[in-house]
């Protein structure tokens, strides 16, 4: 993660701004501007994976409106997209080398607007849980 600037940026609501510094495990922490107006500080790891797309505010207005509807995220969704995001942009990963070490991708919108806007797309384009993520052409990235 150290390596990338991620000034100027936007991530689901969140538009990076300013580096704060290098934290815990040589992370970079970022301050970032959410639609709300709000000034978050976010962890690279968060922003680059989909788990940091909006200020603490937000967060906890969407569950609020969430619980009151009396609807689930489906979390099996959610661990598909972090598994995506997983095998193309952490290194780490055993299996890297299969996806993110060969150039493989997640397409700009699902990467910067975080599993919202993967989401969003999921369930208007039928999500079930008996369906996986698929890429047609195996050289290609994850994309609509």
């Amino acid at each position: 993660m150290s390596m990338y600037n991620l000034i100027g940026q936007r991530f689901g609501k969140l538009l990076v701004v300013e580096l704060t510094g290098i934290h815990d495990h040589k992370e970079r922490h970022w301050k970032c501007v959410c639609d709300c107006g709000n000034e978050y500080i976010a962890k690279s790891s968060g922003l680059v994976h989909g788990q940091t797309v909006q200020c603490r505010q937000c967060s906890y207005k969407q569950i609020s409106q969430t619980n009151n509807k009396g609807l689930s995220e489906p979390k099996r969704l959610h661990g598909i997209y972090v598994n995506m995001m997983t095998r193309c942009y952490n290194s780490n990963y055993e299996l890297f080398h299969r996806y993110g070490g060969r150039g493989i991708a997640v397409c700009d919108d699902w990467r910067k607007g975080g599993f919202a806007v993967f989401r969003a797309w999921a369930l208007s384009n039928g999500y079930s849980d008996d369906l996986t993520i698929e890429r047609i052409d195996n050289d290609k990235g994850y994309s609509p």
